[in-house]
């Protein structure tokens, strides 16, 4: 009788060594191999919802800086009907020793200053100037006295579509 158990046993011992051999350890392998898979595929995703957040703050003060611009950029264009007296305006101010200008056929008009006096003055000067400008050269010397300025400004011109 007791041959009969032990046939028995080791009969449920190998089906069971066979299931855990055959079915369990496979699958439990691929389930392991999954973990690592989501928690690779878990860190990527965070990777990718930082830099969509990234790009979102991006694309908003992308906007917001584009219609600043646009905003600020109407007003301080210089008109072709202002330039003269702005070239006026700037023979008008005592540091200002020579005042030349181009006005080319595109849309900008650069004007090259030769400023005398010191620093604050300088600064003061080419603050006050109302329109947009790109410095396009400058050379500073510094005399005993004073501090003497050539700079040449390009000055966008705006356009009138009408």
């Amino acid at each position: 009788m007791w041959k009969k158990w032990l046939v028995i046993v080791l009969i449920l011992l190998l089906i069971g060594s066979g299931f855990y051999e055959f079915i369990y350890n496979p699958l439990y392998a691929k389930y392991q191999q999954n973990i690592i898979e989501f928690s690779h595929l878990s860190s990527e995703l965070d990777k990718k919802r930082v830099e969509v957040l990234a790009l979102q703050k991006l694309e908003e003060e992308y906007k917001s800086l584009l219609a600043e611009l646009e905003e600020g950029s109407d007003n301080n264009l210089l008109n072709k009907d202002e330039i003269n007296s702005f070239i006026i305006k700037l023979n008008s101010y005592t540091i200002i020793k020579k005042v030349d200008f181009t006005l080319p056929p595109k849309e900008e008009l650069l004007i090259s200053l030769e400023i005398n006096g010191n620093f604050q003055e300088i600064y003061d000067l080419l603050e006050s100037i109302e329109y947009l400008y790109n410095t396009k050269a400058i050379n500073i010397r510094q005399s005993k006295e004073e501090v003497v300025v050539n700079v040449s400004l390009l000055f966008p011109i705006e356009r009138n579509e009408s």
